[in-house]
């Protein structure tokens, strides 16, 4: 019945968040899912997340001639908040990043950014990384 499909939709809603919100805390949060998990956890406003694999989102900042801003995400805790929402939700460095940046997030947790975060020497999470891609590498 009409008046049941909204009700049906969102209980299949909530199951379907509960299962990402507890598949991300066994996992990590997936790259291409951190503007939602962003959005859900300190709202508007919120930065654009390049939504692809490290590698890819280097050739699209190679492209389009920015630079790349890697967030590497391990957990989160009182730097993360304060990364969020005095950096990430500042209008400023929103509009600079939009204008200037492509970024990019990977949480730890999970295999590729655990490893790009183990080839930049990174130890301490959050980092944030600024790199200037260029033909075949990066710096």
């Amino acid at each position: 019945s009409p008046a049941a499909e909204p009700q049906e939709k969102t209980f299949l809603g909530a199951i379907s968040k509960a299962w990402t919100t507890a598949s991300q805390a066994l996992l990590g949060v997936a790259s291409e899912d951190f503007q939602q998990w962003f959005q859900d956890r300190y709202g508007p406003p919120t930065p654009r997340f390049c939504k692809v694999p490290f590698g890819d989102a280097v050739q699209e900042a190679l492209g389009e001639r920015k630079l790349l801003m890697a967030w590497f995400h391990q957990e989160e805790n009182t730097a993360t908040q304060k990364l969020c929402r005095e950096v990430l939700q500042n209008e400023q460095v929103l509009t600079n990043l939009q204008e200037d940046f492509l970024l990019w997030a990977g949480d730890t947790s999970r295999f590729e950014p655990s490893q790009v975060a183990r080839l930049l020497g990174l130890q301490q999470f959050p980092s944030l990384v600024l790199l200037q891609p260029v033909a075949n590498d990066f710096h």
